[in-house]
């Protein structure tokens, strides 16, 4: 048992997080869900902090704070969501959504980066613009 204890004492990552232990770092499997569905319930609970928190830094210096505040605050994100598929581009995760909005079914891409250990939301170009979340 000694021996045992001693062994983790000289291993130079103990104690220290893996990727298996960083919940927020893979897009796909965050405490059983994916990322746009957390994300989504924070749009639900008006945690609009937590939703910048889940931006990308980029986003953030390119758009600014309070631009993407008011964009989350006036968007239509209360609708079902289903990861469909998911690919990595040299930018970063491309997440590909389907949901039934009025009566239509329509894709939704989303593009994730991590950061720091969490996976991130990057706005596109034309986010501000569209009428329904990232269409």
């Amino acid at each position: 048992m000694i021996v045992l204890i001693i062994f983790l004492k000289c291993d130079p990552n103990y104690g220290q997080a893996t990727p298996a232990y960083l919940p927020f770092a893979n897009p796909v499997s965050i405490y059983g869900t994916d990322f746009l569905r957390i994300f989504q319930q924070y749009y639900k609970q008006g945690n609009w902090d937590m939703m910048m928190k889940l931006t990308s830094q980029e986003s953030v210096k390119h758009y600014g704070y309070n631009k993407i505040l008011f964009y989350y605050n006036e968007m239509d994100f209360g609708y079902v969501i289903r990861l469909k598929s998911i690919k990595k581009t040299d930018s970063g995760i491309e997440m590909n959504y389907s949901a039934n909005i009025q009566a239509t079914q329509i894709v939704i891409r989303c593009f994730v980066v991590v950061e720091n250990d969490t996976c991130r939301l990057l706005l596109g170009n034309n986010f501000m613009r569209s009428q329904y979340f990232l269409k």
